[in-house]
């Protein structure tokens, strides 16, 4: 299975890359097919919010894009949910995904009360499918964590520590609904673009897609003033998302 995605993800790459003539509508597909590898269809309001815009010279209204999109011959809609013609199958999938979601975020939202009183911890988001209601039921739930300046050793430590102890790690054998510390930045270093590498589409949806449960202060904020490169890839709306 992740093998498959990585071999989609790589041939997503290639064609993000490739100069079409068909402009927007091109650019619609491309960001349509993105969520496609993970079985996600959008409304058309997400196609505008996440539109792959780095090959269009210029900026798009959502009534160009809404036109575009019910006249696309590769897109199909139902129930509001645009996705790649014959996957109809999606709409059903991402409303079952989304109730999974709803209750993840409850232990989500626990977990981040309790890590916030670790020390040093500055601002805790959900990361990958779950920050976009996209979650598996047997997944576990992903963290990134920013900490106070020079202290990122001390405050993994801590979070580390505490979900061990108790038990709330993922493991080999079970991995549903446990916290997983995917990712931790400290509050001097919030530029992430140096860790991109080349072409990597999945980590600029990744940065838009972060959805924070805890924030001490502006630090979100801060950290998407630092990223704001992203808005060369996808359209700049809603970039600094908040769930606070």
């Amino acid at each position: 299975m992740l093998t498959s995605t990585f071999s989609s993800l790589r041939e997503i790459h290639t064609d993000f890359n490739y100069e079409s003539d068909s402009g927007v509508s091109d650019a619609v597909y491309k960001t349509i097919a993105f969520f496609d590898i993970f079985d996600y269809p959008l409304t058309a309001w997400e196609v505008y919010k996440y539109l792959w815009k780095e090959e269009l010279s210029r900026d798009i209204s959502f009534l160009q894009l809404q036109n575009i999109l019910d006249s696309h011959d590769s897109v199909d809609c139902l129930e509001g949910f645009y996705f790649l013609r014959g996957r109809d199958d999606l709409v059903f999938l991402r409303k079952e995904r989304y109730n999974i979601a709803a209750r993840k975020y409850q232990r989500a939202g626990l977990a981040a009360n309790i890590l916030s009183l670790m020390p040093y911890v500055k601002m805790i988001a959900v990361s990958n499918s779950l920050s976009y209601d996209n979650a598996r039921d047997n997944s576990d739930i992903d963290l990134f964590i920013i900490t106070r300046q020079d202290k990122i050793w001390t405050a993994r430590f801590f979070t580390t520590a505490f979900l061990t102890i108790f038990r709330l790690r993922p493991t080999e054998k079970s991995k549903k609904n446990a916290i997983c510390l995917n990712f931790f930045i400290s509050e001097n270093a919030l530029n992430v673009r140096n860790l991109r590498i080349e072409d990597d589409v999945y980590f600029i949806y990744w940065l838009k897609l972060l959805k924070p449960l805890y924030d001490d202060g502006r630090v979100f904020k801060d950290f998407c003033d630092a990223n704001g490169w992203v808005n060369n890839y996808i359209n700049s709306y809603d970039v600094c998302r908040t769930n606070l």
